[in-house]
């Protein structure tokens, strides 16, 4: 889930995804859906668009998905994209 718009590659506006519930209780109303650019060769899609959420949510199910290794030294995160073949 994102609010930041900088890094949009496609967006497909949507008024039938359900409000997100976070922890607190609060609801987030979705927009939409976004395919956002990550880097170069790194490109999310499904992510989710919500423009009020103060902070972006990745899972990190959705990048290991892609074949990205992940390794983390805290308090450095390092995602490596492993190439087949």
């Amino acid at each position: 889930m994102t609010s930041i718009k900088d890094n949009f590659y496609f967006l497909s506006f949507s008024n039938t995804i359900p409000a997100v519930n976070i922890v607190d209780g609060i609801f987030f109303t979705i927009c939409g859906k976004v395919i956002v650019h990550g880097t170069t060769s790194l490109f999310l899609d499904d992510v989710l668009w919500v423009p009020t959420f103060s902070v972006s949510l990745l899972f990190i199910s959705k990048l290991t998905t892609q074949i990205i290794v992940i390794i983390f030294i805290l308090p450095i995160v390092c995602f490596r994209i492993c190439r087949l073949g």
